[in-house]
């Protein structure tokens, strides 16, 4: 019996290239890291290629090492922040999903919430949350940290920070802006929600500050999950409401109802 269900092919992004000698290739733009037009240019010929992503790993910190071996791989020593890649991209590509990594580690999630839902507007809903923990110990020199915090704790922050951002993500109904200009009504306020999120790692009130994103969420299962936890939270019903329950798994897919608009997130591998 054939199968129905499609692969799906993205374009995993290192600046140069995933081997980390590929700079040396005289046939690479040695000036890439830095260089938007080179970025756009491997965008554009994924998108091309009908490739349905392409993924910007990243991690907040410089690589931590022998210096005279690290001066010889670029790929952690200088590259783009990249959700502000990704908000360039967004604009100048019109089908191309766009993922980036951000840590629950080392953010806030209302500036994740509203990063994201930002980027998902101005891509008319492309945008794909890469959620990890982090796992080097150089990421939280940075952050007022000796190193990497232990696993546990992580993954208990990480939970709570992806509830808080999936709150803050239902803060406008779908259909809340009114848009009435006849009588001076932008939204109706019976279906814009506070949070008022008190938990043990996050205090966050809400509302988030920016209308209801375009497209339906679909959760990503990672290729490694360590905690089971994450994939169950993602999948199992968020209240009784229809704008948030979760549908029948679809090929690697786990989508919402047509009602529960989110930017795509993907599950945590580390």
């Amino acid at each position: 019996m054939a199968r129905t269900d499609k692969m799906k092919l993205g374009t995993f992004v290192y600046t140069f290239g995933f081997h980390p000698a590929s700079w040396l290739h005289p046939a690479s733009d040695v000036n890439g890291a830095n260089d938007f037009a080179h970025l756009l240019d491997v965008a554009k010929r994924s998108e091309a290629a009908k490739f349905d992503f392409m993924f910007m790993a990243d991690s907040p910190a410089a690589a931590v090492g022998d210096p005279k071996a690290l001066a010889r791989i670029p790929t952690k020593m200088n590259r783009f922040e990249p959700l502000s890649l990704l908000s360039a991209l967004a604009v100048t590509t019109n089908d191309l999903g766009l993922v980036a990594t951000v840590s629950t580690s080392y953010y806030e999630p209302y500036n994740v919430a509203r990063l994201f839902a930002s980027i998902d507007h101005l891509s008319k809903g492309r945008v794909c949350w890469n959620v990890v923990t982090s796992d080097h110990d150089e990421t939280g020199y940075n952050f007022n940290r000796e190193g990497l915090d232990p696993h546990a704790l992580r993954y208990e922050r990480g939970n709570e920070f992806v509830d808080v951002v999936f709150g803050l993500w239902d803060s406008f109904e779908e259909g809340a802006l009114l848009l009435d200009r006849e009588n001076g009504v932008y939204y109706d306020r019976d279906k814009h929600h506070t949070l008022n999120h008190k938990g043990k790692h996050f205090q966050v009130r809400g509302p988030l500050n920016i209308a209801r994103t375009p497209r339906a969420a679909r959760s990503l299962p990672g290729r490694a999950v360590r905690n089971p936890e994450w994939t169950w939270r993602r999948a199992r019903p968020r209240s009784s409401s229809a704008s948030h329950r979760i549908s029948t798994a679809t090929g690697p897919f786990m989508k919402t109802s047509s009602a529960g608009c989110r930017p795509m997130v993907a599950i945590p591998t580390t």
